[in-house]
C-alpha cells in the first residue's frame, strides 16, 4: 500500500468481488455471485444455481477456467483447453475430481444467464483510460466471441474472434443505448477502484443478458500481470481507435516524445 492507501498491485478476483460489492457496484452492473472455492461452497453454489464457473483466484487470460453444471445425464465438468472437454458423472464424483484438480486458490462463480452469438459465448471488452487531467475516458470496445466448443470468450485461450460492436449488434438504437450504459458503468467502476488501486487503464469484460442487462465478468487493470490488451483493437477494420488508445496511454504515462515515436513506429 502507498501513503494514500492505494495498492500498487491488483486485487485478486475474490478481493475485487468483495470490494465492488461493498461499493454497491450493482447499481451499474450485475455481479455474478462469487465465493472462495471449497467443498462446501461448491456444493452450495451448485445446488443454488445448477451451473458454476471455477477460476484461479489470481489467474488471468482465461487460463485454468472450468465449468461444472447439472445436466440431464448427471453432472458435467468442462475444462477449457482440454481436447477431452466433457466429463460426466454423479455430482459427488465430479466435485471430487474438480477439487483434486486445482492446487491454487480459486473462486466458484455463478454462471450468468448470458446471451450467445451464433451459439458461442461472447463478451464485450470495454477499455477505460485515464486522461492527463485524471478524468476517465471510455476509450472504446470490442466484442470477443469464443471458439467452437469453448466455455470462455477469451480469444487466445478459446481460439475465438474479435469483432466491432456493429457486427454483433446491428441495430443502431440498441448500440447507442448499450454504449451509454457501458460508459456510465465504466466511469463509475474506475472511480470506485481508484480509491484503492493505482492504474491508468482498465479492461472490463461485460456479458449481456437477453433483454440487455449487463453483467461484469472480470476486471483487468494495468498491474503486475500486465495491462488490458491494446492489440484486441488492432484487428478492427478502422485503425483509428487502436491509434487513439496507444497515444492516450503514452501521453498519460508520461512517455517522452522520442520513446513514443519509437514504440509506435509503423512496421
Amino acid at each position: 500500500m502507498t501513503d494514500d492507501g492505494q495498492r500498487e498491485r491488483s486485487l485478486s478476483k475474490w478481493e475485487m468481488y468483495q470490494f465492488l460489492q461493498n461499493e454497491r457496484a450493482d447499481r451499474y452492473v450485475r455481479l455474478p455471485e462469487t465465493k472462495p472455492l471449497s467443498g462446501e461452497s461448491l456444493r452450495k453454489m451448485l445446488k443454488k444455481f445448477g451451473d458454476v464457473y471455477i477460476k484461479p483466484d489470481k489467474g488471468c487470460g482465461g487460463e485454468g477456467v472450468s465449468r461444472l453444471r447439472i445436466c440431464q445425464n448427471g453432472t458435467e465438468w468442462t475444462f477449457q483447453g482440454e481436447k477431452r472437454k466433457h466429463r460426466s458423472g454423479t455430482e459427488k464424483e465430479m466435485m471430487k475430481l474438480l477439487l483434486n484438480h486445482y492446487e491454487e486458490e480459486c473462486i466458484v462463480q455463478q454462471t450468468a444467464p448470458l446471451d450467445r452469438y451464433e451459439g458461442k459465448p461472447f463478451d464485450i471488452r470495454v477499455h477505460m483510460q485515464k486522461e492527463t487531467d485524471s478524468s476517465w475516458v471510455y476509450a472504446g470496445e470490442v466484442v470477443r466471441v469464443g471458439g467452437e466448443g469453448g466455455i470462455v470468450s477469451n480469444v487466445e485461450i478459446s481460439g475465438g474472434s474479435v469483432f466491432p460492436l456493429e457486427s454483433v449488434f446491428t441495430d443502431g438504437k440498441t448500440r447507442s443505448v448499450l454504449r451509454t450504459q457501458m460508459k456510465e458503468m465504466g466511469i463509475a467502476l474506475c472511480r470506485m477502484m481508484e480509491k484503492c488501486l493505482r492504474f491508468l487503464e482498465a479492461g472490463l469484460d461485460i456479458g449481456i443478458e437477453k433483454g440487455g442487462e449487463l453483467w461484469l465478468l472480470e476486471v483487468n487493470t494495468d498491474d503486475d500481470h500486465g495491462g488490458p490488451s491494446h492489440d484486441l483493437f488492432r484487428t478492427l477494420p478502422d485503425p483509428q481507435l487502436y491509434d487513439e488508445i496507444r497515444a492516450r496511454y503514452a501521453r498519460t504515462a508520461g512517455m517522452p516524445d522520442w520513446l513514443r515515436e519509437w514504440l509506435f513506429m509503423e512496421n
